[in-house]
């Protein structure tokens, strides 16, 4: 428990995780049926489930192996859906129609979805260290390094969109657009970071 306390990841993990939850919530609840609502919401409840894993990661040990795995495991059911909820939000936020994109995307997704429980995807949870700090690693099958290419693919595809978009508006709706600019070249740039941790590499 000493180690935990004075172990960083796990406040951020925990932090992101309360905050992508409530952001999830609250956006849904102001229009349940409006599609940006929606896929907003979508996306940020995904992401809170896969932030989840960071927090198991630091709080198990290797004595949890096996439970590891098998939260690794259900957590990801969740997390493969984040590379297209993003995309699917920028589309539904900038009214672009990009039905084939989109319909490759929940394909790809729902791939990863069914490959979970295989070796394919997570095979093995091994200790290890991500920037100094103690916490478990995910052995990665290749279905998990065409997850993290998707992830990526996604996120390039939809700020290409956006920065479209940014150029093609005014007003209001440009600053809109400009703010998700940010936020996405800020909350990708940490993307590579992540996935390099998650390999040992920090």
């Amino acid at each position: 428990m000493s180690n935990l306390m004075l172990n960083p990841l796990f406040y951020f993990s925990v932090f992101a995780f309360l905050t992508s939850l409530f952001l999830s919530v609250f956006v849904w609840l102001k229009d349940t049926k409006n599609q940006v609502n929606i896929t907003y919401a979508l996306l940020n409840f995904c992401l809170a489930a896969w932030i989840l894993w960071d927090i198991f990661s630091v709080v198990l040990t290797p004595k949890d192996l096996g439970l590891a795995l098998a939260l690794s495991r259900a957590v990801y059911t969740l997390a493969v859906f984040v590379p297209i909820f993003y995309l699917h939000f920028v589309y539904a936020l900038i009214g672009l129609k990009r039905k084939y994109w989109l319909i490759i995307g929940y394909f790809i997704s729902l791939v990863l979805f069914v490959s979970i429980p295989t070796n394919l995807f997570i095979n093995k949870i091994d200790a290890g260290t991500a920037f100094g700090f103690s916490r478990l690693l995910t052995g990665g099958g290749f279905l998990f390094d065409i997850f993290g290419l998707f992830y990526f693919a996604t996120a390039i595809i939809g700020l290409v969109e956006l920065i479209r978009a940014f150029f093609g508006t005014l007003g209001h709706k440009r600053q809109q657009v400009g703010y998700f600019i940010m936020a996405t070249l800020i909350a990708y740039s940490a993307g590579p970071l992540y996935f390099l941790s998650l390999y040992g590499i920090s």
